[in-house]
């Protein structure tokens, strides 16, 4: 694998699509990244999911793991929990609904994959591929999604794995937490687009210096930018 090529892992895409700035702080700066109270919940919640079905928990036992894990790294993830007790019952509350109601069988779990595409190396990491080789994806969201048209992550998800089935499964924070899935199907000419096409602009795009601020995206928020701070300066 050349050291020239450049390596892009998914998450890297959807922040330059999201706002190119982010990627510039995050790629080019170095910039440490804000956690977020909502970053935090959600990576606790995978945690204790993976764990479930690596370990084939009950629905209580993976409550209790996702607990553990929120205590025991908070201090070394650096991130400022304001709402502790209602982040701990709410995380607690949806893995005990999902485990208890969907089933956790799997052929990887928190897989790492890259795949060499020529002119770029894309990596990422899956949450979940299920028995039947369908991509499990986990969103912990205060609403579920709407549409289940393709979109980038479930593109460039299946160029990694080889499926092209994808489920996103939405753990929905609500009085009453539900679970809620949207089920995608890719085509082979929206493969063939994203490679030949959309990431070679997107490429492209990172190779000129293109990092300008997308003030209109739904990110530019200091609840869910962890960047939002150097980005009020420029847009006086």
């Amino acid at each position: 694998m050349s050291p020239s090529k450049p390596v892009l892992h998914q998450s890297m895409i959807n922040d330059y699509l999201n706002c190119p700035k982010i990627y510039y702080y995050k790629n080019v700066e170095m910039l440490a990244s804000r956690v977020t109270e909502d970053m935090y919940l959600g990576s606790c919640v995978h945690a204790a999911l993976a764990e479930a079905a690596r370990s084939n928990l009950a629905a209580d036992l993976a409550a209790e793991y996702f607990e553990y894990e929120f205590l025991a790294n908070e201090k070394k993830e650096e991130v400022e929990i304001i709402h502790r007790d209602n982040l701990l019952t709410d995380g607690s509350e949806l893995v005990k609904e999902y485990v208890s109601n969907f089933p956790l069988d799997w052929i990887a779990v928190e897989q790492s994959v890259e795949v060499d595409l020529g002119n770029i190396v894309l990596a990422g990491t899956i949450d979940r591929i299920n028995s039947k080789g369908t991509i499990i994806d986990y969103k912990v969201v205060g609403r579920p999604r709407k549409t289940e048209r393709p979109d980038v992550q479930a593109v460039l998800y299946s160029i990694l794995s080889g499926s092209q089935s994808f489920e996103y499964h939405s753990l929905v924070r609500a009085s009453v937490p539900y679970i809620k899935i949207a089920t995608i199907n890719i085509p082979d000419s929206l493969i063939k687009w994203f490679k030949e096409e959309f990431l070679v602009n997107i490429v492209g795009s990172i190779g000129s210096g293109y990092f300008v601020p997308n003030f209109v995206s739904w990110c530019c928020d200091k609840k869910f930018c962890p960047f939002y701070n150097y980005c009020v300066g420029s847009k006086l």
